[in-house]
């Protein structure tokens, strides 16, 4: 399988052993878990039509940083408000998460990031109009930071806070 490539200079480099893929079946598993660093997420069928009246669900999380989504193709049944097919994404392990999005129609949003390490989505389907369905990339985000010589390292997400916080104390002259 190769390796998804980001055009995001801050998420991390999938590592090969670290990715799982999952197309989930026609009736859908509710919900799929998945644990590894990086992966692949479609609609069932997908590139095909999805079926109608699905409800399926994805609980990702991964081992380092900050779970962060990007699609890569979106195929929808369009609406304004999203009312009849939809992917949702949540903050957090379950549907009672902060919702971070409502995606649907043919327009590839922008990537989505989790607070923390786990996040979740769930796909409605209606009884009329399906389309392709969705393919997302997903990985753990880290922070990059700068250092004295001028090397990028990654490092975690509370390690770059409080690098952060020194290095605003710093600029303003505090101990």
């Amino acid at each position: 399988m190769a390796s998804p490539s980001f055009s995001l200079r801050d998420f991390s480099s999938p590592r090969k052993h670290d990715q799982e893929s999952v197309t989930p079946p026609a009736i859908c598993q509710d919900p799929a878990i998945l644990t590894g660093d990086s992966g692949t997420i479609t609609s069932p069928g997908y590139p095909n039509r999805y079926k109608d009246n699905l409800r399926c669900s994805w609980t990702i999380t991964v081992s380092r940083g900050r779970a962060a989504i990007r699609f890569t193709s979106i195929d929808i049944q369009g609406h304004s408000t999203c009312a009849y097919d939809y992917l949702t994404v949540y903050d957090g392990a379950n549907s009672s998460g902060t919702q971070l999005g409502k995606f649907c129609g043919k327009t590839i949003p922008p990537p989505v990031v989790a607070s923390g390490k786990t996040r979740h989505l769930v796909f409605i389907s209606d009884s009329l109009v399906n389309g392709q369905g969705f393919s997302i990339e997903y990985v753990g985000k880290e922070m990059l930071c700068l250092t004295s010589s001028q090397k990028l390292v990654r490092v975690s997400q509370s390690t770059g806070r409080e690098f952060l916080k020194l290095l605003l104390k710093t600029s303003r002259g505090e101990p």
